[in-house]
């Protein structure tokens, strides 16, 4: 059942949903949404989830497409409507991890913020306390996703935030510009042996930024990626 659909900036909605009955899931796993359409037929698409809980409430982040089919179906749901989802599945995020890393570096891209957002709920209530880095990159300052809650676990003193807008936008930003891979050389964790990084967003930023981080010494082993 839908408990809101909030549109957090343009095309881009936040769906919360309530399940029958809770279900486990690893932080980073994703679901299978499946809804139907105007003429009865089934869409189904695979979306990470973007929290982590007891699995009594599953939280989504997606962007709307101007033709996509299920996101058109997506952008109409309402409190109260119900769909089908099917899940977890995938190892990315903690269960591709065989052991606590000494340092973890997450690199996300748009609305990839969703997977390493539940691994970074799922850290910091579990109580870990190896060093975190957040860079993330957007295409303007409005596109900041959770903003706020980033914000203050960076001020427990744990996790680094390194934001950067690819775009211009009607905000004022002082933060860095260009897009994300550009912004890992000089900040980024140096590449020991137990450092793991993630990396989710769209094909062209994970491509780049897979790239940057094996010219920085890291090992195939040590990069974990989710690309849509």
């Amino acid at each position: 059942v839908i408990v809101s659909n909030e549109l957090l900036v343009q095309h881009i909605r936040h769906v919360k949903i309530t399940p029958a009955a809770p279900i486990s899931y690893e932080a980073g796993q994703f679901f299978l949404l499946r809804l139907k359409n105007s003429v009865g037929d089934y869409v189904e698409r695979s979306y990470s989830v973007a929290n982590f809980g007891e699995g009594t409430l599953l939280e989504f982040v997606i962007r709307i497409e101007p033709h996509g089919q299920m996101t058109g179906l997506i952008d109409q749901l309402k409190t109260g409507d119900s769909l089908d989802i099917k899940g977890p599945f995938g190892r990315f995020g903690f269960p591709s991890l065989g052991e606590t890393p000494s340092r973890m570096t997450l690199i996300a891209g748009g609305v990839g913020i969703s997977p390493l957002r539940s691994m970074i709920q799922k850290s910091f209530q579990s109580g870990d306390n190896f060093p975190l880095q957040l860079f993330y990159g957007f295409r303007t300052p409005q596109d900041f996703l959770f903003r706020e809650e980033l914000e203050a676990y960076r001020n427990s003193g744990r996790l680094q935030i390194f934001p950067a807008v690819s775009e211009g936008g009607d905000q004022p930003w002082e933060g860095q510009r260009g897009f994300i891979s550009d912004c890992l050389e000089g900040n980024i964790f140096s590449p020991e042996s137990n450092v793991a990084c993630f990396l989710c967003g769209p094909p062209p930023m994970v491509k780049a930024t897979r790239e940057k981080l094996f010219s920085l010494g890291f090992d195939r082993k040590q990069v974990h990626v989710e690309a849509w």
